[in-house]
């Protein structure tokens, strides 16, 4: 048995030795995603190294990506952002949103792109890219948010667990 251990610290620990080489792997669309450091990242379908996305400064508790693929709105230290992934330019569209609960889908993009769903930390509010809000409503803390396949409603999970 300690030979066994033996030799595979010598495969292990072998100058020069290859043990395992990751392939590549294709992806059918680009993918992001969040560290736990609070950095979205991507990698590109087609290959390439990896980047950072939303500024170091920023540390990010929820995203979401717009149906189209050109911008990425973001929640960091109780602020609405939005990346436009064109350029990589930043801009505030609200503050004062409060925090993402944990593990919950707190930022929807209505499907035509045109609005945002966030949860706020009494409700949740529909914003459009400018900024402007275009419905709040109240009701307590809100876990996810999803938008129907026609963009004509949010479905909103209550804290408690009740849709509203």
């Amino acid at each position: 048995m300690l030979w066994r251990i033996a030799l595979v610290t010598m495969l292990v620990w072998a100058p020069g030795l290859t043990v395992w080489e990751q392939g590549t792997v294709t992806l059918p669309a680009d993918l992001y995603f969040l560290t736990a450091s609070g950095t979205v990242w991507l990698i590109h379908a087609e290959g390439g190294d990896m980047e950072p996305l939303t500024p170091p400064e920023h540390i990010v508790s929820d995203f979401a990506v717009s149906p189209d693929g050109s911008a990425l709105v973001y929640r960091a230290d109780g602020t609405l952002y939005l990346l436009a992934l064109s350029d990589g330019e930043v801009s505030a569209l609200a503050e004062g949103i409060g925090r993402a609960p944990n593990g919950h889908a707190t930022l929807s993009w209505r499907p035509g792109g045109d609005v945002v769903a966030v949860a706020t930390e009494n409700g949740f509010g529909i914003i459009g890219r400018d900024g402007s809000w275009v419905a709040t409503l109240g009701g307590g803390a809100v876990g996810d948010l999803f938008w129907s396949v026609a963009g004509s409603f949010v479905v909103a999970v209550h804290s408690g667990g009740d849709s509203i």
